[in-house]
């Protein structure tokens, strides 16, 4: 078989020419007699069970001083999906210069089936010389291919080299279990998670209250938040198990997308599509068979459907397909309709799916729920129609940047400022990242308030959804960023909180930040208080000695037949018995004077 040689570039040449070896298993080298050295190989999982699952290889490199090599794994091609699907997480690697390079041909999942005929991709990075002997854990990243039913390899070798002499080679196998037909399924093209993981528990838990089931093996998966031409999704309705004598006919069809999705026009369709990118093929399956087996061989037959418009719900006709939104929940459908449709045949329809935004969650996943359902004019009402797809990002460990989110106030009173900022500093060179943050819509964020304090990172407001979105790109070792963004709190009411995360993605997956936390109370208004007027004193009025003629003040009082008070106390508007005592007590002051001075007469005399 003739061979060629693919190059599919992440970056710019090596810094260190690559030596391609084809054949993997060459001589072991010993570490301890060279100047770098790669050990402690560990290949998770080494049986693939499904169809495009996630497989870590975590591996230490280590060098003395000043010491850099070229590292490279050669990966069958059954064992990935394609290069998008490979990542690396290397702090030592030297910026541009990872490469991925196909020798020989991609894995074909339709015709190749169970067999590899040696095709394998190339992974390879320079390292970055450092001072001093130095080691850095790193993990290589791939998802293998779509495998079918029934698929069984062996002894597949993934070899890791170091300045192109293999230092190690473990050894994966595949076995992927056949599946019984069903009426509808729907699968997620990218990784699939393990039976018992924490991602598996958590889709059947949310499936629950929506009375949703799944198809474990292939409707549990990851989505790349950032690159939708990973996420294809396939939907198959199977004619053979609608009808048990006839072609069923009045086929309806309809795809929920997950909130915050939309249909995305792939760069490179898988095959012809509509003018949206919708892919449609049919499988014929063998009828004298048991369990109808897929008949290899795909017709294309998207030219067959025309895309029209008008809203969700309103009739198709034969071969019309329409993409739409349901004003009630705001999600994405892309519905069609076949008014016959062979017995005989499996009609697949495939699209891709693009992350608007990460909805808010409290389970810990940014999950992403789809649902796909068909109805038919023969349908038994006991026969399941309908079936669920459940995806979050694959979650990293670790990233280039370390981050921390704060709220400047724990609490405040309706109407007064709040701002959150995020500090974002690179660990290493080139670091590119996002920060997705969908805020609580009662404190609507205030678009005129973003602040940067670098233009390598961009922060916008989608108002729609209340999403914060920062996207930061070639961040260097060491440079800090701190962006803020204000909200208006004047719909917050007392005995609010409004707690807040967010999420970080980059090019590996994604991890949840921090959560801050604010409270709302209510204003204090210190009560109205009417100061009580304080007693004037008063003061008797003294006699006018000096001119006793002087024509006397009016009184006030009762102009009965009473007794009247002295002018100078009714002034001060003393009542009249107090008046009366005064009197009656100066009266009586004066008639023991007069006695006394009588008396001081007579004994002086």
């Amino acid at each position: 078989m003739s061979r060629f040689t693919q190059k599919i570039s992440w970056g710019g040449a090596l810094a260190a020419a690559l030596v391609i070896v084809g054949a993997p298993g060459l001589a072991m080298a010993d570490p301890a007699s060279t100047d770098t050295y790669v050990n402690n190989v560990v290949v998770n999982p080494t049986q693939i069970l499904k169809s495009s699952s996630p497989v870590a290889v975590t591996y230490t490199y280590g060098a003395s001083d000043q010491k850099s090599s070229v590292v490279s794994f050669d990966i069958p091609t059954p064992l990935v999906y394609n290069p998008d699907s490979i990542k690396l997480s290397a702090d030592n690697m030297v910026a541009g210069s990872l490469q991925i390079v196909l020798d020989g041909r991609a894995y074909d999942t339709d015709t190749d089936q169970s067999t590899w005929d040696g095709s394998f991709y190339r992974v390879s990075y320079q390292t970055v010389p450092a001072a001093g002997a130095h080691e850095y854990p790193s993990t290589l990243y791939f998802e293998t291919s779509r495998l079918a039913a029934n698929v069984v390899m062996a002894d597949l070798p993934v070899t890791v080299l170091n300045d192109g002499v293999a230092v190690d080679t473990k050894h994966l196998s595949v076995k992927i279990p056949g599946t019984k037909p069903s009426v509808i399924n729907t699968s997620v093209d990218n990784g699939k998670y393990a039976t018992g993981s924490g991602e598996v528990a958590a889709a059947l838990e949310a499936g629950l209250p929506l009375s949703l089931s799944y198809n474990e093996k292939q409707g549990i998966g990851t989505i790349d938040l950032m690159n939708a031409n990973q996420n294809i999704i396939r939907t198959s309705i199977n004619a053979a198990m609608m009808s048990d004598t006839v072609d069923p006919t009045g086929v309806r069809f309809d795809a929920t997308l997950p909130f915050e999705n939309t249909v995305f026009k792939a760069d490179k369709p898988v095959m012809a599509a509509t003018a949206s990118g919708l892919m449609f093929a049919i499988q014929k399956v063998d009828l004298t068979q048991p369990n109808y087996p897929n008949i290899p061989g795909l017709t294309y037959v998207s030219n067959k459907f025309t895309e029209v418009g008008g809203s969700y719900g309103d009739p198709l006709n034969d071969y019309e397909v329409r993409i739409s939104v349901d004003p009630t929940t705001q999600q994405t459908h892309v519905e069609y309709y076949v008014a016959s449709l062979p017995r005989d045949s499996k009609l697949f329809m495939v699209y891709n799916q693009k992350v608007e935004s990460i909805p808010a969650n409290t389970t810990g996943y940014p999950e992403f729920i789809g649902e796909t359902s068909v109805t038919w004019d023969q349908q038994d009402a006991s026969t399941v129609s309908r079936i669920g797809t459940w995806q979050t990002p694959y979650n990293i460990s670790a990233a280039s940047v370390d981050t921390l989110k704060s709220v400047d106030k724990t609490e405040i009173e309706p109407g007064a400022a709040l701002t959150y900022s995020f500090d974002f500093t690179a660990t290493k060179d080139n670091t590119t990242f996002w920060v997705s943050d969908t805020v609580d819509s009662q404190i609507p964020l205030k678009a005129e308030t973003l602040v940067s304090t670098n233009s390598k990172c961009v922060p916008t407001v989608t108002a729609a959804t209340n999403l914060l979105r920062i996207d930061c790109a070639d961040l260097l070792v060491g440079e800090h960023v701190t962006v803020s963004a204000g909200v208006d709190t004047s719909a917050a009411v007392d005995g609010d909180t409004f707690a807040n995360t967010y999420y970080l993605g980059t090019d590996l997956g994604y991890l949840k930040g921090n959560e801050v936390s604010t409270n709302v109370v209510a204003a204090v208004v210190p009560p109205i208080v009417t100061p009580t007027p304080t007693p004037t004193p008063t003061t008797p009025t003294t006699p006018n000695t000096e001119n006793p003629t002087a024509t006397p003040e009016p009184t006030t009082g009762s102009t009965g037949g009473e007794a009247k008070a002295p002018a100078g106390l009714a002034h001060t508007g003393a009542n009249d018995s107090i008046a009366i005592a005064l009197g009656t007590g100066l009266m009586l002051i004066g008639a023991a004077a007069m006695m006394y001075r009588r008396k001081s007469v007579a004994f002086n005399s």
